[in-house]
């Protein structure tokens, strides 16, 4: 929760619209379609739109998370969530983070700070687990997400030949791309390049695997 790096709140008209259009489609969407606004958030708006609320910093991402957690429990979809191992592995992981981070530290800030990424971690993992129940679900999740890439890819591309990051209009990245040698180092709406290149880097085996599995049902995910 105080992990943003600020202690006021930042949001423009921009941010404002962008946040309540994907408010508003992440609680009538089917449910097949509702992953949609939880990718555009992802890929199009940065930490820098936030509001501050008792010390809690609450990012656009953190607010939408909200929404749909809202359209979860109202529409029922929170009952086809049916705890396996994994997901008891994936909470013993949060308890040892949270514990052992603040273990180093021994502050408040500390503790806040985990807890801000228990809010997003559990959040989205168990809003997905609700929303994605089946194979076909992913497949069709990822085929949403590669609709939202393009557009992202484009910025991105821009970005590498201008040096300028559109995206610096929300707050939270520079204007100006950093340069390593005489390589502009693309960002986007990242915290940092490095994190920009791993999100496009784990997207490949998904794809891969989506790919490689065409018409092979034996391919299925444990979700029971």
């Amino acid at each position: 929760q105080l992990d943003q790096g600020t202690a006021i709140s930042n949001i423009n008209s921009a941010g404002i619209i962008f946040a309540l259009l994907n408010c508003i489609l992440i609680i009538f969407l089917p449910r097949r379609y509702a992953v949609l606004p939880i990718f555009i958030m992802t890929c199009f708006m940065t930490i820098g739109q936030q509001v501050v609320f008792a010390g809690m910093h609450f990012t656009l991402l953190r607010i939408l998370i909200l929404f749909a957690w809202i359209r979860v429990i109202f529409k029922g979809e929170i009952r086809h969530i049916q705890f396996n191992k994994i997901d008891k592995v994936f909470l013993w992981w949060l308890v040892a983070s949270v514990v052992t981070y603040v273990l180093l530290w021994k502050t408040t800030e500390a503790f806040n700070n985990k807890m801000g990424m228990v809010y997003n971690a559990a959040g989205l993992y168990f809003l997905f687990r609700a929303l994605i129940r089946n194979m076909d679900d992913v497949e069709n999740a990822l085929n949403l997400l590669s609709i939202v890439l393009v557009p992202l890819a484009c910025f991105m591309i821009l970005e590498s030949i201008t040096g300028r990051n559109l995206f610096s209009i929300f707050g939270g990245v520079s204007e100006m791309s950093w340069v390593r040698g005489d390589r502009i180092r693309a960002q986007g709406p990242f915290r940092h390049a490095i994190l920009a290149g791993t999100f496009g880097a784990t997207l490949v085996p998904l794809y891969l695997g989506i790919w490689l599995g065409k018409g092979r049902t034996s391919i299925k995910p444990f979700m029971g």
